[in-house]
């Protein structure tokens, strides 16, 4: 019996491109990730802990991290599992 994930596929696709995206804005996968969330349209606030340093650095950046539209795009994909209509 197999214990792994049944979501497996859909999240290392998700994790492909935030570090396909990371590499082209040469930056860590979670500042794409807080950036992407930041600019999403449902508004979300990503809470982050202020306990390790490069937590905050990392939410800085993001603040500051201008997504291109198709970069986006890219990564609301992924997190769908299904291209966007």
């Amino acid at each position: 019996m197999s214990l792994r994930n049944p979501n497996h596929t859909q999240e290392q696709t998700i994790r492909d491109a935030l570090h396909l995206v990371a590499k082209v804005e040469e930056c860590s996968p979670t500042v794409v990730a807080l950036a992407w969330l930041l600019r999403h349209p449902a508004g979300i606030v990503p809470i982050i802990g202020s306990t390790n340093p490069e937590h905050i650095h990392d939410a800085a950046r993001a603040v500051d991290l201008d997504l291109p539209r198709e970069e986006w795009y890219r990564l609301m994909t992924a997190a769908v599992g299904q291209p966007l209509t």
